[in-house]
């Protein structure tokens, strides 16, 4: 759990206890795609065997008094085993969708479901972020996403490694502190190279500081992106031959469905914010809220997107 929490977004995750508790949020249906894995009926075959079968001590294993302790002795394994390469090529497409947006939904509906056991051992400086991720998914204000931030910190202080706190470029951004987000995202892409959003937050802190010309001449160079819709977010951004076909292409995209039209309605809407037009910002933001994705998925980025809303007073207008 704490190295999902670790891992990007990033799909740069999702709305925490908190208010997935209150609301009418459900499991993430990406989980679904741990049943794909060709070695899941050998993990399943194995569970019963695990939970009555003797110990290596010559112990008996005892069955799981609840469904708690069902799920943390099942889930690990049926991770593992959607996770689990079966050709030597399938390895760097496994990482690239757990390490992105599965990790991070994955940790939401665990923190969601089982709160106790996500928050449970010695460790202040994950339960601190996640506190601050539940903070900054139901901030309203300004002044509520600086909450975020002061816990953020407190996690790094605390020994979360600084250069993992993406969550915290992200309240950066909402707090009107540009320049700290803008270097929070920095560091994130010199630990993660490859991580597009953290490119394209860099670029949008920067762009308020050192307007939009500039901040995209200085946007941090990506390779490797697999996600289609990632790849005409960053062409867009980045600007160049392809910024057109980006646009349409992203444009198409929020007439689809699923995680493509979510993000590519976001991304539009922070694009049009970032040249100042608040009028098509407003209408793509509020567009990607209104998303089946962003109503069920969990996705912290979906909890981002309101906060937008909430942030910028768009929620009466």
């Amino acid at each position: 759990l704490a190295q999902a929490a670790q891992g990007k977004r990033k799909g740069k995750f999702p709305a925490m206890a908190h208010s997935m508790a209150s609301s009418s949020y459900v499991m993430p249906a990406s989980i679904t795609w741990l049943t794909r894995s060709p070695t899941l009926p050998l993990v399943a075959a194995s569970v019963p065997c695990r939970l009555q079968t003797r110990s290596i001590a010559g112990m008996r294993r005892p069955a799981p008094s609840n469904a708690r302790e069902l799920f943390c002795t099942v889930f690990p394994l049926l991770t593992l085993a959607a996770m689990w390469p079966t050709r030597a090529k399938d390895v760097r497409v496994r990482a690239s969708l757990v390490g992105r947006v599965a990790r991070r939904q994955l940790v939401a509906a665990c923190i969601a479901l089982f709160p106790t056991v996500a928050r449970a051992g010695p460790d202040v400086g994950k339960n601190l972020l996640y506190s601050g991720m539940e903070t900054f998914t139901i901030a309203d204000s300004k002044a509520k996403v600086q909450e975020s931030v002061t816990l953020f910190d407190k996690a790094a202080s605390s020994g979360y490694p600084a250069n993992r706190l993406w969550q915290r470029g992200l309240s950066m951004y909402y707090a009107d502190r540009f320049i700290e987000g803008a270097k929070q995202f920095r560091e994130d892409v010199a630990l993660n190279p490859n991580d597009t959003e953290e490119s394209v937050w860099a670029m949008l802190c920067e762009a308020r500081t050192l307007g939009f010309d500039e901040a995209r001449r200085q946007m941090l160079t990506i390779d490797g992106e697999r996600r289609p819709y990632m790849r005409a977010v960053y062409d867009l951004f980045r600007g160049g031959d392809r910024e057109a076909e980006s646009l349409s292409v992203l444009e198409k995209m929020t007439a689809g469905g699923g995680a493509d039209q979510f993000y590519a309605a976001l991304y539009l809407g922070l694009y049009a914010e970032a040249k100042s037009d608040t009028e098509v910002a407003r209408r793509r933001i509020k567009e990607s809220v209104a998303t089946d994705y962003a109503k069920n998925s969990g996705d912290y980025m979906a909890g981002l997107a309101r906060v937008h809303m909430a942030v910028r007073g768009w929620n009466t207008v």
